[in-house]
């Protein structure tokens, strides 16, 4: 549809531009309207759908406010701008053809038209029936009369605004005015907030179907008093401000103003009349939004805008991205440290199957840290974000094979629409981000058989991942309106490159190809998609992030369109060119329902500046060199594998080889030994099934042992002692006891070794401050927490030592940790049984309640300053034992991202303003952590297996002697 605007350089006719544009609705500019034969010609040449007119005199040179037409000699102007040019345009659109029917026209009128009589009687509000009553300004006059002849042109729909508010501060702004006054009038009246009203007038417009004056207010009335003073408290800042009555203000203006309160009922019953799809496409609410609610919101948001500018003029960037390890959203990240060095990235990522820590190529930047967690944990979502300061989220993180998505779609809802909705709230409670980036999908329009879809099209998901991509898109728009979270979505088309799993087609058929074997096509491989290079899609997020502008959504695509067997075909040519490709495909079963066809528009895209760089046929050959040059990245992984997610993630995660500890600003590799070629076998239980499965591993110059895995192996290096940093360059036997200690501890880490390996332990780890030095990054960023001599820095090492071995364990591994000060007495078997009911198993102490031994500010960082937390049972954290699964991964880096906060872990005063509870007696800094986040996790914790806790009924004997002494 064309959309014809006269006044689209105003404020108000570039407002309805903007919202005309992500309706994906064309729009061209009207002439200055001196004639009727002005509009005449612009209707012949544009041949417009609907017009409006946006045209009005308010201010002029030097007056920002209707006084100006108060002026002597300006009559000329008020009457040609107020009232001529509306009236040409109406009568133009009405007899543009004798035989077609009027164009719909909006005519953005004014409110300004009344005054009540008594403003203290507000019982019957001006309805669209009244005829004005206020002829107090030269503005207010012509405008009246404007209004009552209009009337005779029934397309036409005259919408009655009144002291127009926008979310953005501007000079026309009626908020922004009011706060550059010294003395105002307070009394009730209707307002107007544009991005309310605004895509409800347009609506009605499009659907074609009214005409006539409407008062087009808010819900509700306020005083400017009101408003004032709710501006003072959303944003802290003070005002200056002298109230004076309507007689002071009238001897003072050139031109009286116009105060009344409108009614809304007529436009809340044009509102029912909508139709579905128009009320879709202007987002438009079903109910008339309440003015002082969206005062409110407004406020709020202001009072962002105003924190972030100042940010932004004085600071770098903190993105918190989350997926950062997977396939786009790591070549994100190594974009944004190579473009943006001063600017910090905070990585989540649960290391889900397709999810790689080596993906990231600077993780030594003292810039870069990973979390190892999911986005479902909103409230450690909500913490990484006060901790770091966070301006920015990029939220990549989802599940997102489609196939895995008809047998599994749980998994789908709980981590594409959970975890978004709980990434979102952090976000609301945070309440100072810049921009909250959403990563969605084009598969959410569904299948598009020819062109190709805009925006704003009608969402409508043919599979279980693409519907719960929509919802999340839904939930994040919602908190937008809602809560005025500055969003914006994008939808890509399929995205290919470097470090991209090798489940999508087309990693999946190079590797394929590699291996000698047939690459599979489901269905004919007839089906249509296009392809964009990572690169162009990362720049595209990067723009967005810069320039995109909030409540939008972009769609991020190529021209590259190509059916899947045509992959296979060129791929085959490039790599292969002597095999025939009937020789190298397999067909296998269709999925459920596979859409032939995806394609988007990119205009809103390219308005930003950004162009495709990379062709289809240069970004295919750079993908085939990345995976021909990098086998050691993929080789672990099957190309065409349909193995649990665990196993999968096993062989994409090796232990083995080249590994970069992923915690910490400053990680240090890793490497391990084994022979030049292994073979590893995994045992796989599938369906009750147990099956063998074998991947050899290419020659690699890296010599590295296997891990050894086996509690009864007969190795060498099995039942001894190592210390660091020999510890890197050896076998691990399982259970694994790691310690911790100085030189002044070494006696006691040596006899909690032997009386461990004579318990059911397998290898021993004397660990010390050498493998923190290793790790300059962690050290610079915790320095004034590692320098403090209690507990060599409040024990904030226990976490990040426990983290390290588990990265190098296998799912199922057992890890003890213990205090130095702890002898061994019973079989570990005792306690590592435990783990088949939950991976993580901790130990509390009887009669020390949380409120005693945790400081307020710990139980307020981590939401448990409630009953329920503090009238509970002490954990302790003098000895756990851990069995390695993504669950206690993510559990372990949760309790060590909330030990590096120095007011959660030190003896620092409280800073948050409450003071600790009356029973306190001194804070336990790791082990108050360590508590609390368990029972965040609704872990159980089982009675201390030392000799403390010997009076107290427990299913097992005294394990441990907790004497405490470093000798």
């Amino acid at each position: 549809m064309l959309w014809l605007i006269y006044g689209s350089a105003g404020w108000i006719g570039g407002q309805c531009r903007d919202l005309l544009n992500v309706a994906g609705q064309k729009v061209v500019s009207g002439r200055r309207v001196a004639s009727l034969k002005d509009v005449e010609e612009d209707i012949l040449t544009y041949k417009p759908d609907r017009i409006i007119c946006s045209l009005g005199r308010t201010h002029g040179e030097g007056i920002p406010n209707i006084d100006y037409l108060e002026k002597p000699g300006k009559l000329k102007d008020n009457i040609r701008d107020n009232l001529l040019a509306p009236m040409f345009i109406a009568q133009a659109s009405m007899q543009y053809s004798k035989l077609a029917a009027p164009i719909p026209t909006l005519y953005i009128g004014t409110g300004c038209i009344y005054e009540y009589a008594n403003p203290t009687d507000l019982s019957h509000p001006f309805t669209e029936n009244d005829h004005p009553n206020f002829c107090g300004s030269a503005y207010s006059t012509v405008k009246g009369a404007t209004d009552l002849l209009i009337d005779a042109y029934p397309h036409v729909i005259n919408a009655r605004i009144r002291m127009p508010i926008s979310d953005d501060p501007n000079s026309r702004d009626f908020i922004t005015k009011i706060l550059n006054y010294k003395k105002i009038t307070s009394l009730p009246n209707s307002m107007t907030v544009m991005s309310d009203i605004l895509p409800i007038l347009l609506a009605l417009t499009h659907d074609g179907k009214l005409g006539g004056r409407v008062n087009a207010c808010n819900k509700g009335w306020v005083d400017h008093d009101w408003i004032l003073k709710t501006y003072q408290e959303k944003t802290g800042e003070p005002l200056d401000y002298i109230l004076e009555p309507v007689e002071d203000q009238n001897a003072r203006l050139a031109a009286r103003r116009s105060n009344n309160v409108l009614s809304s009922d007529k436009l809340e019953q044009w509102m029912k009349l909508l139709s579905p799809e128009t009320r879709k496409l202007y987002y438009t609410p079903h109910l008339l939004p309440d003015l002082k609610t969206s005062i409110e919101n407004i406020c709020i948001h202001r009072a962002n805008l105003k924190s972030s500018s100042s940010q932004e003029s004085s600071e770098t960037r903190r993105l918190l991205v989350t997926g950062g390890c997977g396939f786009i959203g790591s070549n994100f990240v190594n974009h944004w440290l190579r473009t943006y060095p001063e600017d910090s990235v905070i990585n989540v990522d649960k290391l889900d199957t397709c999810s790689n820590i080596g993906n990231v190529e600077q993780p030594n930047s003292p810039k870069y840290k990973l979390v190892v967690a999911s986005i479902n944990n909103k409230d450690l979502m909500l913490h990484l974000m006060k901790q770091y300061d966070i301006t920015h989220v990029v939220h990549f993180a989802a599940q997102t094979h489609v196939d895995t998505s008809f047998g599994n779609s749980i998994l789908f809802t709980e981590s594409n629409i959970f975890g978004t909705h709980c990434l979102l709230e952090a976000s609301r409670i945070y309440n100072k981000l810049r921009k909250f980036i959403h990563i969605s999908t084009d598969e959410v329009y569904g299948e598009w058989p020819a062109g190709s879809c805009h925006e704003t099209a009608v969402l409508n998901p043919t599979n279980p991942y693409a519907a719960t991509k929509a919802a999340a898109e839904f939930l994040v728009k919602s908190y937008g309106e809602s809560f005025k979270l500055p969003y914006v979505i994008t939808r890509g088309n399929n995205v290919y490159g470097p470090y991209q799993f090798p489940e999508k087609v087309i990693p999946r058929f190079i590797t394929t190809i590699m291996a000698n074997e047939k690459m599979t096509i489901h269905g004919d491989g007839k089906q249509v998609r296009n392809f964009i290079y990572v690169t162009d899609t990362v720049r595209a997020v990067d723009l967005i992030l810069r320039k995109g502008k909030t409540k939008m959504i972009y769609n991020i695509g190529s021209k590259d369109e190509i059916k899947v067997m045509e992959i296979a075909a060129i791929l085959l040519k490039i790599m292969k060119p002597d095999v025939k490709l009937e020789d190298s495909i397999i067909h296998v079963k269709d999925r459920y329902f596979n859409d032939c066809r995806y394609s988007v528009m990119i205009d809103a895209l390219e308005s930003l500046g950004w162009k495709q760089e990379v062709k289809f046929d240069d970004g295919i050959r750079m993908t085939i060199k990345w995976y021909t040059e990098h086998p050691d990245h993929w080789q672990n992984e099957t190309p065409n594998s349909t193995m649990h997610e665990n196993e999968s993630r096993e062989k994409w995660l090796p232990p083995s080889g080249t590994y970069t500890k992923p915690f910490g600003h400053g990680s240090t590799s890793i490497r391990t030994s084994r022979p030049a070629k292994i073979t590893i076998i995994f045992i796989i239980f599938i369906t009750g099934l147990v099956c063998t499965w074998k991947v050899v591993l290419k020659d690699n110059p890296v010599q590295e042992p296997t891990l050894v895995r086996s509690q009864n192996d007969s190795s060498s290096l099995c039942r001894r002692i190592h210390s660091y940093p020999t510890t890197t360059d050896r076998e691990r036997c399982y259970p694994l006891l790691i310690n911790f200690g100085h030189q002044c501890c070494l006696l006691a880490q040596k006899n909690n070794c032997l009386t461990g390996l004579k318990h059911g332990i397998q290898q021993c780890l004397m660990l010390n401050k050498k493998i923190l030095d290793a790790d300059p990054g962690f050290v610079n960023r915790n320095k004034n927490i590692l320098d403090r001599q209690r507990g060599a820095g409040y024990w904030l090492w226990k976490p990040y030592i426990i983290l390290q071995e588990l990265y190098l364990a296998r799912d199922g591994d057992i890890i003890v940790y213990s205090d130095a000060a702890v002898n061994f007495t019973n079989d570990i078997s005792h306690l590592t049984k435990l783990t088949s009911k939950q991976d993580i198993v901790l130990f509390e102490l009887a009669d020390w309640k949380e409120s005693m031994f945790t400081k307020r500010d710990a139980l307020i960082i981590l939401d448990a300053d409630k009953p329920e937390y503090t009238k509970t049972q002490a954990g302790i954290a003098s000895y756990l034992v851990v069995k390695r699964s993504f669950s206690s991964l993510r559990f372990i880096s949760e309790w060590l991202t909330y030990a590096q906060d120095h007011r959660v872990i030190t003896d620092d005063e409280n800073e948050l303003g409450s003071s600790n509870y009356p029973d306190f007696r001194a804070h336990r800094h790791d082990q108050s952590t360590l508590s609390l986040v368990a029972k965040k996790w609704n872990l159980t914790f089982y009675p201390d297996p030392s000799q403390w806790g010997e009076k107290v009924n427990r299913p097992y004997p005294t394990i441990f002697n907790h004497h405490r002494s470093k000798n």
